[in-house]
Formats: C-alpha cells, sequence, structure tokens
C-alpha cells in the first residue's frame, strides 16, 4: 500500500501543480488484468474497501490545499 505521505508532498509545495490526479478507483485484479499488470493504484481495494490511510490523508490534504497554497500550513 501507498503510504499517506505520497498524496501531498511532491506538490504541495509546487505552486505550478494545479490539481494531482489519482491513477485509479481500484486495484488491479490480484491475478492481472488482460495484459498481467496486477498494481496497486487504487483508492480502493478489488472489494471497494478504502486503503484507510491514504484516503484519510489524502482527505486530510484536499481539505488544507488553499491553505498551503497561501501558505498558511
Amino acid at each position: 500500500m501507498f503510504s499517506g505521505r505520497l498524496s501531498s508532498a511532491p506538490t504541495q509545495n509546487d505552486i505550478n501543480c494545479v490539481s494531482p490526479n489519482w491513477f485509479q478507483w481500484s486495484d488491479q485484479p490480484a491475478q492481472g488484468r488482460f495484459d498481467g499488470e496486477n498494481g496497486n493504484y487504487g483508492l480502493v481495494k478489488e472489494n471497494d474497501e478504502p486503503w484507510e490511510l491514504l484516503t484519510q490523508r489524502m482527505t486530510k490534504v484536499n481539505g488544507e490545499i488553499e491553505a498551503i497554497y497561501r501558505g498558511k500550513v
């Protein structure tokens, strides 16, 4: 699982970054998709269960982003 740090660290102080995005909603199947790729890119697991640490951190950062850009955080 990705650390919550990854959702903000590279972009939070970059004034050139308007909006980072996430690759996809859910993880790829463990057995792989049609081409065998089975990455853990999702905000939720295959069963739609959220990756708690990741989604909590992204929610926190999203709520603070305006203050971060204004230099108040």
